[in-house]
């Protein structure tokens, strides 16, 4: 797995208009000129003429009435002009993706098209380098990117909304198995049984978030995903499973859940966070004062915390965990079932799963079962500066380029020659029952000649970029995701990838996914 709303000012309320009284001005009185004198006239005519010019008494003009008093207009409440405080810078280096591995569920992002799967050495994701993708997060069966123009492409595996968009619109081709024996059509391709809506990277819809949301890193795990804003808020959508099934994505009214999170959400409790990351079912997140909060499905402590089985889904909300103050968190990192916290100091804690020793913590390792219940310093480790996990194993990366491994010996993800330490007493442990796999309890050197810049883990295999540019994988290869062609079994020791795709490009990210890989190199 990859490593890292502004407030509208309210406008203040207008005074409210109030008319004026209208003004009137009364008209002055005319002078009656003098009469002449009367003339000698009947009296009926006299009495006539006199109703006439005889003024009726004049009516007392109505009191024009006064003008309604003044409503007082109440001064507009000051409001607070919230800035948003920017944390976090967007990455702004666009990526040449290269894929290899196994793409039958569309976790290559190629498209549902013709040779989409069983991509044997690295090939370019033409639709990822359209797209200017800036950031890319591999999970176990599905990936989730960032682009240059602040989208967030998903592709790969929807089954409990891991893509966080809608992928039902498709159905998918019905095939006729009697005509598919013995058919040499290109139309019998199986790239084309692949939904396009999750074989295809695409943008999860932009309402689907606030405006203004401006982003920096993404992350996902199994069946989970998230998103880091450059204010240091996280969305995530998705779910955290168990051995039972699905466990919830998060817990709200008291002991509710929400299983499964469709679209995305912003996660309650998180705040000036500066990196995420996530481990198969459980999420990290590292805040600007050097607090790492966990929180997701903890039960191999992968929380660092432990609470009792009724009240396990406490465990979706993101708490804080314990580690040494004085030296503030640097980096985070998760294996699948355990986690790891990198001090600025180059000293390494580590929490979780340790059934392989895949800690760095000896004492107890060698059972199924053992777990570090909460952060312990990783004594055997200094001058760290990234960490990866795999299943049973860890790498480490120091200041100096150099690469160590610890956890299980036998599966060629150690990228050592496991065969010399093989009856070494002080190197190795192996459980009471002979079955069982060997474990390294201390961290032995990668052969790896040059300095390595970068490293990524899968359950059961590794790449490593160096200083070159140069990308180095070994482990499990059964489904190509090592990128080292059609060769038979597992990649023993660190090997250069090395085809026409990537020999020219000077790589600078990798990912691992469950049986893929991803490398990238800069524009």
């Amino acid at each position: 797995m990859a490593p890292a709303n502004s407030s509208r000012k309210r406008k203040a309320t207008e005074p409210e208009h109030v008319d004026a009284p209208e003004k009137t001005t009364k008209r002055p009185r005319r002078t009656a000129a003098p009469a002449p004198a009367p003339a000698v006239v009947p009296k009926k005519a006299i009495k006539k003429t006199a109703e006439k010019s005889s003024p009726a008494p004049k009516k007392p003009a109505p009191k024009k009435p006064s003008p309604p008093p003044k409503k007082p207009v109440a001064k507009p409440k000051a409001t607070k002009t919230t800035t948003k405080r920017v944390l976090n810078s967007p990455p702004e280096t666009k990526l040449h993706v290269y894929v290899m591995g196994d793409g039958s569920a569309g976790e290559l992002g190629l498209g549902a098209t013709k040779k989409a799967t069983d991509v044997s050495r690295p090939r370019l994701n033409a639709l990822l380098e359209a797209a200017g993708v800036v950031d890319i997060a591999v999970g176990g069966m599905h990936c989730v990117a960032l682009t240059a123009d602040n989208k967030i492409l998903s592709w790969g595996v929807n089954d409990n909304s891991a893509l966080g968009r809608n992928t039902k619109q498709h159905e998918a081709k019905t095939r006729d198995v009697d005509a598919e024996s013995g058919s040499d059509s290109e139309d019998d391709d199986p790239g084309l049984d692949l939904n396009p809506l999750e074989a295809t990277p695409s943008a999860i819809p932009s309402e689907s978030f606030p405006e203004n949301t401006t982003f920096v890193q993404v992350a996902a795990g199994d069946s989970v995903s998230l998103a880091l804003t450059d204010d240091g808020l996280v969305y995530g959508w998705g779910t955290f499973r168990d051995d039972k099934g699905i466990f919830g994505f998060s817990q709200i009214r008291g002991h509710e859940v929400v299983p499964e999170q469709a679209r995305p959400v912003l996660i309650k409790g998180l705040k000036n966070i500066k990196q995420i990351t996530c481990g198969e079912n459980h999420a990290l997140a590292l805040d600007d004062k050097g607090v790492v909060w966990a929180w997701g499905c903890g039960k191999q402590d992968q929380l660092g915390r432990r609470l009792v089985g009724r009240h396990l889904e406490n465990n979706l909300n993101p708490q804080p965990l314990n580690l040494p103050k004085k030296n503030q968190v640097e980096a985070i990192a998760a294996g699948p079932n355990h986690s790891f916290a990198v001090l600025k100091d180059g000293s390494v804690y580590s929490w979780g799963l340790n059934s392989h020793m895949q800690t760095g913590i000896p004492y107890s390792a060698a059972k199924d079962d053992d777990i570090i219940t909460g952060p312990t310093k990783v004594k055997a480790l200094s001058d760290i500066k990234m960490m990866s996990g795999g299943a049973r194993h860890s790498i480490a990366l120091n200041s100096k380029g150099e690469l160590y491994s610890f956890g299980q010996l036998e599966n060629s993800a150690l990228g050592a020659d496991w065969q010399q330490y093989e009856d070494d007493k002080k190197m190795i442990r192996r459980g009471g029952d002979l079955q069982k796999p060997k474990i390294v309890i201390q961290p032995i050197k990668v052969a790896i000649e040059d300095p390595c810049k970068f490293i990524a883990s899968g359950p059961e295999h590794n790449i490593a970029l160096t200083e070159k540019g140069q990308a180095y994988s070994w482990g499990f290869n059964t489904s190509f995701n090592c990128g080292q062609g059609e060769t038979e079994g597992d990649v023993e020791m660190p090997t250069l990838i090395d085809n026409t795709a990537v020999r020219t490009q000077k790589l600078v990210w990798a990912g691992c996914g469950g049986q893929f890989s991803m490398v990238g190199s800069a524009f």
